[in-house]
Formats: C-alpha cells, structure tokens, sequence
C-alpha cells in the first residue's frame, strides 16, 4: 500500500497539468532550477544505485523541451537584463544541468544524451579522486556494502559505527554508513578507511565504481563546464578554519596546472558549508557557489541551491526537474 501510495503521488506530481503550472510560476519569477546529477549507469550492485540511462534520457528530453538550459557563465550574462529571465507568460523557465565527482560512467551514459539534446552542462570533478583513481570513501563503503556476500557485509565494523549486522536492504544500510562517514573530517575518515582497508580486500571480486582519469576530464572539458567539487570531497562544515582556504588552493591549482586554466565553480561536497567558509572559498576567486537545498535559485545569486536528481520512475524525475519542493 505504501508504495502504491508512493507512485499515485508521483503520478499527479509529475502530471503534465502539475508541471506545467509549476514551470509557468518559474517562468514569470525568473527563477533558476539547477538539477544536480551523480551517476548515470545500469545497475551495477552497488549500495548506491545509479540513475537508470533511460529514466536519464526520459528527463533530460523533458527539460530540453520545457526549459531554457543556460550554462553559469550564461546564466551570469544574463544578469541584469530582467527580460531575459522573467515577467513573459510563455517564456521558458531557466535550467541548468550540473554533475558531481566525475564518474567514468558519465561519459558512458550521460554526455551522449546530453549531446543528442543539445544541452552544455557542468561537471565538477575532485582532484585527488581523478589523481587517485577511486570514488570518495564513502562511496566505496557503498559500493562494496552491495557487492560483498552477505556474511561479509554483516561482519563489517566500522569505527565509531559499529558492527553493519545481517541486513535486508542494502542500499538503507550503505546510506547510514555512508552519512556516517560524510560527517567526520577528511583526517578521521581516512582513518577509518585504513582500519577497514584489510577487511574490505578480502572479496577478491570488488570493484569500486570508476572514476574519469585525467585524459578522460581533458577530453569532456572541451564539452561542459567545469568546476572544482573540493579537492578530498571534505565536508568543509566538519572541518578546522583555514581548511577551505588551503582547499580552495589546491583546487585551483590543480585545474591551472592540468587544464591550463582555473574555474571560478565550486560545489560544496555534501552541501555543509559555514558562513565563514562560504568568505574563504569567494575569496579564492570562487563567484559560484554550489549547495544542496532542494529549491529554486535566482540567476543574481552568488550560491545556488540545487535539486538532487534520483528517482525510479519518470513521473518522479520530471517532478523533480520541474522543480518540484516537498
């Protein structure tokens, strides 16, 4: 009954009648919607299950169609010319399409969608993850959490977590591991990702989702637009002062160094940001500033919140793509 509940609610949410009425009130309020894509694959047993390719095309062709999809340095053009953005009954909402972490899986899956529609987006990478070819702890946590035997999983001990125990859903089990991780700082996590180390080796058959490798960003950067996603996938709110200044640093270092060239776009890993970080990263050169929220953003804004894409259905993706807000 929940879930036959659960896919009625979509189906009116995601309802052509709904979206439209929601995408007029984005329209005539010059509003953004910023969708924030992960990964883009088939299911590959991993407790953090990627977004299904053909649900991905389903809403990229919605939002092509019923959106105006800017890029940021577009978007920042836009500014100050109000009759671009707002105040036409029938003009198109704005959009843009964002991904985090630069999984392998995006060109894959998701650039030739993107390339059949016409559509730019952003990509933001992590440096020390593209340089170390693995996905953030976290994520392997996850990854290994869906892959492993069962007894294996249940015998897992995580410090500070405990014992994972026998369990029949994977995937909610992954995600309290995973939002355990997420909010220690980066030291703390790389100390338990050496205490688990040993044990996760034990199944000779994992394998950690892939990341881009520096060729790989090289190639997509001529196609999206980049931004720095920190330079460990810190959560910068758990972290000491001074350490979003040096991160800024490294970030933009490393994007010099490799590219030729900086990127003033830094999506806040986990969206956990202090106000005082927020000054450290503008004061780097960052002027865009990418959270979480789940909610509309206004093209003036200096840090945009943006709406996490997931989902299992398409009436649930494009409810969430039309900017739908619980």
């Amino acid at each position: 009954m929940k879930a036959l509940a659960k896919a009625l609610a979509w189906a009116v949410l995601g309802s052509r009648p709904a979206v439209r009425a929601r995408l007029h009130r984005h329209a005539v309020a010059g509003s953004v919607t910023i969708l924030n894509f992960h990964r883009v694959a088939p299911f590959d047993n991993s407790a953090y299950p990627p977004l299904d390719p053909k649900l991905f095309e389903t809403v990229i062709a919605f939002v092509a169609q019923y959106y105006r999809v800017v890029d940021f340095a577009e978007l920042a053009n836009l500014v100050g010319d109000p009759g671009a953005v707002s105040g036409k009954a029938r003009a198109k909402p704005l959009a843009i399409v964002s991904f985090d972490d630069g999984y392998r899986d995006f060109i894959d899956h998701a650039l030739p969608v993107l390339r059949k529609h016409g559509i730019r987006a952003n990509q933001n990478f992590i440096p020390g993850c593209i340089e170390a070819g693995k996905p953030p702890f976290n994520v392997i946590l996850q990854d290994w959490i869906g892959q492993a035997p069962q007894e294996m999983v249940a015998a897992l001990f995580v410090p500070g977590f405990g014992l994972l125990g026998p369990t029949d859903d994977r995937e909610a089990t992954g995600n309290r591991v995973s939002a355990f991780v997420k909010s220690k700082p980066i030291a703390h996590q790389r100390q338990i990702a050496a205490t688990v180390a040993d044990y996760l080796a034990r199944f000779d058959e994992f394998r950690p989702t892939p990341m881009m490798t520096l060729a790989d960003v090289h190639a997509v950067a001529a196609e999206v637009e980049v931004g720095a996603h920190s330079f460990d996938h810190a959560t910068l709110a758990t972290e000491e002062p001074g350490y979003a200044t040096e991160d800024a640093r490294r970030c933009r270092d490393w994007f010099t160094r490799n590219l030729g060239s900086s990127t003033t776009i830094y999506a806040v890993p986990n969206g956990a940001v202090r106000e005082d970080q927020l000054g450290e990263l503008r004061s780097e050169g960052f002027t865009t500033i990418l959270l979480v929220g789940e909610r509309r953003s206004s093209p003036a804004s200096r840090d945009h919140p943006r709406f996490t894409m997931y989902g299992t259905g398409s009436n649930e993706l494009i409810a969430r793509a039309s900017g739908f807000v619980r």
